[in-house]
Parts: C-alpha cells; structure tokens; sequence
C-alpha cells in the first residue's frame, strides 16, 4: 500500500468519526429540543390556562356588577 492510500484511508476514518460524533450531539440536541417542546405543552398550556382563568375571576370581582349599581339608586 502506498504513502498516498494509507493518508487517505486515515482521512476518511477521522472523517468517519467527526461525522459519528456529529450525529451522536445532533441526536442529543433533537432530544432537549422534544423534551423541552414537551414540557412547554404539558406545563405551559394549562397553566396558561389557568392564569387567565384567575385573571378573569380578579377582573369580575372587582368589577362592580349591574345588580351592585340598582341597589344603591
């Protein structure tokens, strides 16, 4: 085997494992990204839900109602 063939199989095996190591952070990365879409879904969305809920439950209570406005005339 020649100079030449040796320094191009050695190439491609560094080659080989930077693309290897490349994949296994990029399979990581899709991991985090799921798991963080998934917990804005299962914790974000209902406790928005749940603030807008209590922010409308302050709003009607302090709210003075049609009832309220009749008794005092």
């Amino acid at each position: 085997m020649s100079r030449a063939q040796r320094s191009a199989e050695e190439d491609a095996r560094i080659t080989r494992e930077v693309a290897e190591r490349a994949i296994r952070r990029l399979d990581i990365l899709e991991w985090v990204i799921l798991t963080g879409v998934a917990a804005l879904l299962l914790f974000g969305v209902p406790g928005g839900i749940a603030w807008r809920r209590a922010r409308r439950e302050d709003r009607e209570r302090t709210q003075p109602t049609m009832s309220d406005e009749s008794d005092d005339v």
